[in-house]
């Protein structure tokens, strides 16, 4: 009996050794996977430890921490000053003005002197010489063509006050050697130009005054024009 006790003892050790060694085992196992477990929901809690952890090689990134729901702020607009192209101006749009009207016609101008009287050549004379056209100049202009008898009373063509001025075409009528002229702007020429010669200044004084018909024929007499004194018509 007390063989058979003996082996039966003998028989149950190495089960009771089996059941020990699983139970260690199991406890082992456990505990690791206790320990996975309480890795993995640090890692969640600290993902900055995590990613350092996880073997990339980089450096861990910190991040700091901002209310629930904002997330990191935006990145701040760069602006740069002075760098933006100015407005072009743009000027209102130039406008020419009209050239002012050309002065009223005179009868010294050559395309559109018309001399039908005596008294025309007097305004066309005192326009050509800057002179005032007033009664006293008029009346004693007409009363010299009078004395002098040129164009409208002799074959002196376009040369009233009978002047001796040569000009292009023109031809003698004398012996004196007054000329004939080929049309009114070279008759008015040739008398302004005989008038402007250096010989006659008291003529052009007593014109540029404008004041008295006796002063001019004055003037006209004392000269070397040659008509003498004449009398001024009423």
């Amino acid at each position: 009996m007390v063989a058979i006790a003996v082996s039966a003892v003998a028989m149950a050790s190495p089960v009771v050794m089996i059941c020990g060694a699983a139970a260690a085992a199991h406890k082992v196992g456990v505990a690791r996977l206790r320990a996975e477990e309480t890795a993995a929901v640090g890692s969640l809690a600290h993902p900055d430890k995590a990613l350092g952890a996880s073997g990339s090689g980089g450096p861990s990134q910190a991040w700091s921490h901002f209310a629930p729901g904002s997330g990191p702020p935006p990145a701040p607009l760069s602006t740069t000053t002075g760098t933006a192209p100015r407005p072009v101006r743009t000027s209102a749009p130039t406008t020419t003005a009209a050239p002012p009207p050309p002065p009223p016609p005179t009868t010294t101008s050559p395309a559109q002197l018309v001399v039908n009287t005596s008294s025309d050549f007097a305004v066309a004379l005192l326009n050509a010489l800057g002179d005032p056209i007033t009664s006293p100049n008029m009346g004693a202009i007409v009363s010299w063509e009078k004395a002098e008898g040129g164009n409208w009373n002799s074959p002196a063509k376009y040369n009233p006050l009978n002047t001796t001025k040569r000009m292009p075409g023109s031809y003698s009528i004398n012996g004196v050697g007054v000329q004939a002229y080929t049309s009114w702007p070279q008759g008015l020429a040739a008398t302004v130009q005989t008038l402007q010669g250096g010989a006659y200044a008291g003529i052009l004084s007593a014109l540029k005054a404008g004041t008295s018909e006796q002063v001019v024929e004055r003037a006209v007499a004392s000269s070397v024009w040659g008509t003498g004194s004449f009398p001024l018509l009423p």
